[in-house]
């Protein structure tokens, strides 16, 4: 039997709820709470490896509801996918390693989270921070580079750039609508109600950011200052490709650095995803290495919904909230309370034994 149903964000919200109402069963009843400056004093724990999810074997809807419900993501080895990083990595690193001048000369649209809009071209380092623009905290700048683009109206730096970009893009779009298949698998969801409602912004398709985190030595750091700032993602679910290590995870209460292999794809679950399914959204973030020479960098392609998406739990009854609505107010709670982030503790695994390791 096959849902039709849309996505739904049960929060508490003083003694209620956002949009629906909160139960004993929910993540949010067995969570404890972390605002933003709460993340400084968490401690630093051992290396965390994600499980790998075969997207082509029959277990694969299990495995991949497991791993959301237990870890907020897991590891794909994308054969297709591995001679594009490569490329679009080497082209976005001797953009990034020009002179200041010559990048900002680029030109590009500011990032507003509470838009509708993708952003599209460069920021330099210090430029944004995503305490200040997402919680509304006096948070210091991120220590990070970035560019973005989506599937049209981008501003490219070079034709070489522009093609390893799309190309890119468009093996993350045919990797994202396997997973896609695969959770409509996992969640008994009518085939095809995902696909129709998937876009971010004023793109059809999703967005990517490339980030690259510069040697600390040629930036002081202020204090409080990361590389990039402690968050979570709003949407469906993000795809990461790590080059290096810098990417940490908020797990049972302990800051664990993400693991990988060469050639991995972190498939991370977001915001709406983690509470339409009861999955984890990992807060997360790049902090500050010990070896300042350090470089470190990252594509990520994120995947979200269109504002008309109607809006209601998996196994709850339908809702007539719009996802445009449900946003809104999900950035207006982030900016009004300062709650960030439940941390799931003692999550226990779907099938028995933790796959963690």
């Amino acid at each position: 039997m096959t849902r039709t149903r849309g996505i739904l964000l049960s929060l508490s919200l003083g003694g209620g709820a956002l949009f629906g109402v909160a139960t004993a069963s929910s993540a949010a009843a067995r969570g404890v709470d972390v605002s933003y400056a709460d993340s400084p004093t968490i401690p630093v724990g051992r290396p965390l490896w994600l499980p790998v999810v075969d997207l082509t074997s029959a277990t694969a809807p299990r495995d991949l509801r497991a791993a959301f419900h237990e870890f907020g993501g897991f590891r794909v080895r994308e054969e297709t996918l591995t001679s594009r990083i490569t490329e679009l990595q080497r082209v976005a690193g001797e953009f990034f390693e020009q002179p200041d001048d010559a990048k900002r000369n680029i030109g590009g649209s500011d990032y507003r989270p509470y838009d509708n809009v993708v952003p599209r071209g460069y920021s330099w380092p210090e430029k944004d921070s995503v305490g200040k623009k997402i919680y509304g905290k006096d948070a210091p700048p991120d220590l990070v580079e970035v560019f973005r683009y989506a599937e049209e109206d981008n501003v490219w730096p070079t034709g070489e750039m522009k093609v390893a970009g799309l190309d890119f893009f468009g093996a993350a779009q045919r990797l994202m609508r396997r997973v896609v298949a695969q959770l409509t698998a996992a969640e008994s969801l009518e085939p095809g109600f995902l696909e129709r409602h998937l876009g971010i912004g004023d793109s059809e398709g999703g967005a990517v950011r490339l980030n690259y985190y510069p040697r600390i030595s040629t930036n002081a750091t202020k204090p409080g200052q990361l590389r990039l700032g402690p968050h979570t993602d709003l949407g469906l679910f993000t795809l990461v490709v790590p080059n290096g290590e810098g990417l940490q995870y908020l797990f049972h209460n302990e800051w664990r650095p993400v693991a990988t292999s060469p050639g991995d794809v972190v498939v991370q679950a977001g915001d709406v995803l983690a509470f339409l399914a009861d999955y984890r959204s990992n807060y997360h973030r790049v902090d500050i290495p010990s070896d300042p020479e350090q470089v470190y960098s990252s594509i990520i392609y994120f995947e979200s919904l269109k504002d008309e998406t109607p809006m209601a739990p998996w196994r709850a009854e339908p809702s007539t909230v719009m996802f445009g609505e449900w946003k809104t107010e999900m950035f207006a709670r982030k900016l009004r309370e300062g709650l960030v982030y439940r941390e799931k503790v003692a999550v226990e695994p779907l099938y028995g034994q933790s796959r963690e390791l």
